[in-house]
């Protein structure tokens, strides 16, 4: 079974320009996709959104200027399941502002962001600590990816 993260690059507003800012990266938000995921195609998403208001599944058309796709290996489509007992939780600021804009490592229990819910999902340990961006990486680098999505829709070994 496969896991998508999408990462968002795209336009955003003030509170996204200050997590890309703080964060020093081009990513200011994260989604959890069960299964592969396609550009120009309506894709369930599983997130946390300031916008939204917290916890939630939303279908997205994944724009490939705007998102960057990671397909994950070994990771069960389960963990989409994680994120929909969580649905309706509240959006996590206190979380964001004391562990990615000021590292203090605090977070709020049953509050959660974008990046912190999806690293839970996957199981990491202190999911709090991980940004859009630093989630970014550590897949990219560290964890077994199948591939990431090209824009032209190919995949190529990561």
């Amino acid at each position: 079974m496969t896991v998508t993260l999408a990462f968002y690059k795209g336009p955003t507003g003030l509170f996204g320009r200050l997590i890309r800012a703080a964060t020093k990266s081009p990513y200011s938000h994260v989604e959890l996709i069960a299964g592969d995921a396609y550009y120009g195609q309506l894709t369930e998403c599983y997130s946390s959104s300031e916008t939204d208001g917290g916890v939630r599944m939303k279908s997205i058309c994944l724009d490939g200027e705007e998102w960057d796709l990671i397909t994950l290996l070994h990771y069960p489509s389960t963990a989409a399941n994680f994120i929909q007992q969580k649905a309706g939780q509240k959006y996590d600021w206190l979380g964001i502002l004391l562990s990615q804009v000021f590292p203090l490592a605090r977070h709020r229990k049953n509050r959660w962001f974008c990046s912190e819910i999806c690293a839970a999902a996957l199981g990491f340990e202190q999911p709090h600590r991980y940004s859009p961006g630093a989630l970014y990486e550590l897949v990219w680098r560290e964890m077994r990816l199948v591939r990431r999505v090209r824009l032209e829709g190919r995949s190529a070994n990561g």
